[in-house]
């Protein structure tokens, strides 16, 4: 397989992978973002070795990046919305945990109101 068509299938499996994963992120399907994630740690090195053996010729290697040069524009911006998604995400979880913990002293606060009232009318 030429080396562009090598680059060319790894890096729609990488923009398939990033759309998967933007969906999982969307979802709250933690366990498939990961699994995403893996898959393109995967490709990345896969993508390297490609790269990595058009190096030995420097008038391939220039082609192969100004031929690929939208395509990686593309996938960068779906992993920096898939960034952007997961920030979101995430100051989502962070407010839940502080509601959740300004709940757990709010009862911690009324058993211990509850224990002395108990422990004075004794």
């Amino acid at each position: 397989m030429s080396s562009r068509r090598q680059l060319a299938s790894l890096y729609e499996e990488w923009r398939l992978m990033s759309e998967a994963e933007g969906d999982a992120i969307r979802s709250s399907e933690w366990q498939r973002v990961n699994y995403c994630q893996n898959a393109k740690a995967e490709l990345r090195s896969k993508i390297l070795d490609a790269i990595e053996s058009t190096a030995g010729n420097q008038g391939n290697a220039e082609a192969l990046r100004h031929h690929f040069r939208p395509v990686l524009e593309h996938l960068i911006s779906l992993e920096v919305r898939n960034g952007e998604w997961l920030a979101v995400e995430r100051q989502k979880l962070v407010r839940e945990q502080e509601a959740l913990n300004r709940r757990q002293r709010s009862i911690r606060q009324i058993q211990g109101s509850y224990g002395r009232t108990f422990h004075t009318q004794n």
